[in-house]
């Protein structure tokens, strides 16, 4: 093509044709980088939808080899376990007996100071946690000694006070007042609402819960009935999906187990899962067990 310019003008059309191709290039870059970008969030989805799919699969399958066991299985697999599912995902699985946790409900203040102890509380720490606990589930309006009833809440400013009903969720722990968020992980771990028993039983208590010389625990047996479920099902590239459930055995053959809860897993949690030495899982024996 020639150009023909007027003294003066040389370059003129030269110059927005340069521009435009320059314009066109950048907006074509731009378009191909957010392709890429979609569709690395299209397979990062895929992935994730798949690890939430294997994770589920993962616990409904250990829910029901727990049922069909009578729960036995329930007393030996506390500890954490690793299955290589397929040739692109690996599952970590782990199993709590809920009575190797303290109940909310059903602890006495003998159980709930002893719970304070054993996680390192002090002794006047334990007592007023114990004291908060007890005065958030019972139906009356009467402080115990270092408890908090509803004028204890409205003299810190809070518009809620104690539930004056039994706990509904572990979670419910961070309504209690002067509740810190440090305090809240200590507790949440080692509490439950489905044990029904004031004790714990050693022989599947959760590792911080452990008897020792001195605990002053109260014993109980295990009626092999409710059970939390995590299963942690990842990539080698860091996707994956974490699914905490609690499953409590029926023991009829219409219908073995029933949920009770199905969440997902927090981040502190899987943590701990990965900084954990796992056995090997006895549901892949070595081999893919999942296609």
């Amino acid at each position: 093509m020639l150009f023909i310019s007027k003294p003066g003008e040389e370059g003129f059309v030269l110059v927005p044709a340069v521009w435009l191709a320059g314009l066109i290039g950048i907006a074509l870059s731009v378009f191909l980088t957010e392709i890429r970008i979609d569709m690395k969030a299209a397979a990062n989805l895929i992935d994730n939808a798949r690890a939430e799919f294997l994770a589920d699969g993962l616990v409904r399958l250990v829910a029901f080899g727990l049922a069909m066991d009578d729960g036995r299985e329930g007393a030996d697999a506390g500890g954490l376990r690793k299955c290589q599912l397929n040739a692109e995902y690996s599952a970590l699985w782990k199993v709590q007996d809920q009575s190797g946790l303290v109940d909310l409900n059903a602890a006495s203040g003998l159980t709930l100071r002893e719970l304070g102890r054993r996680l390192g509380l002090t002794a006047s720490s334990a007592q007023s946690i114990a004291d908060k606990i007890l005065d958030f589930r019972d139906l009356d309006d009467s402080s115990q000694p270092n408890g908090a009833e509803i004028d204890d809440y409205r003299a810190a400013g809070l518009k809620q006070g104690p539930k004056n009903r039994p706990f509904e969720h572990v979670s419910e722990l961070d309504q209690l007042l002067g509740m810190s968020e440090e305090l809240f992980k200590l507790l949440v771990g080692s509490v439950t609402i489905y044990s029904g028993q004031d004790g714990i039983d050693p022989a599947v208590a959760a590792d911080q819960l452990q008897q020792s010389s001195g605990s002053k625990f109260p014993l109980v047996m295990s009626q092999r009935q409710s059970f939390a479920i995590d299963a942690l099902v990842s990539k080698k590239d860091g996707t994956g999906f974490f699914r905490r459930a609690i499953i409590r055995v029926l023991r009829r053959p219409d219908k073995p187990f029933a949920i009770v809860e199905w969440e997902i897993g927090s981040a502190d949690d899987a943590a701990k899962l990965l900084e954990a030495s796992p056995q090997e899982c006895p549901l892949s024996h070595g081999s893919a067990a999942i296609p």
